[in-house]
């Protein structure tokens, strides 16, 4: 799961979840901001993710910019910052060995990524 930074995602809940509100940081990832968490939702998130991780803004803009204009003939992917979080996170992972390493990326790994966004910003698309 990827969450972003600054701002407040599930991620400052990681170690001791007290259900707490969080300091309201913001980040472009609106969509993706969360102040109060659901405990419903945090019962199942964290029984189902097998890694937590944060990506920045700049980062989170970068993929998002990269799935509009993808090159080598890929069709471009229409993208808010929230929805291109997750390839913002691929790529983290995929640039540093150890992290590969710690979710088993290899080279016979496949990836399911989900875009939750589209363009909510145009100017910045």
């Amino acid at each position: 799961m990827v969450h972003p930074f600054p701002g407040d995602g599930l991620y400052p809940f990681l170690d001791e979840f007290a259900g707490a509100q969080t300091n309201g940081q913001s980040t472009v990832m609106a969509m993706l901001e969360c102040y109060e968490p659901s405990l419903v939702a945090w019962r199942i998130l964290s029984r189902a993710a097998d890694a937590f991780m944060i990506v920045d803004d700049q980062n989170a803009v970068g993929a998002m910019k990269r799935l509009a204009s993808p090159g080598d003939g890929n069709p471009a992917v229409v993208a808010g910052e929230s929805g291109g979080v997750g390839l913002a996170g691929l790529l983290k992972v995929a640039a540093d060995s150890t992290l590969r390493g710690q979710i088993g990326l290899g080279p016979d790994a496949r990836v399911f990524l989900i875009n939750t966004e589209g363009a909510t910003d145009p100017g910045v698309y």
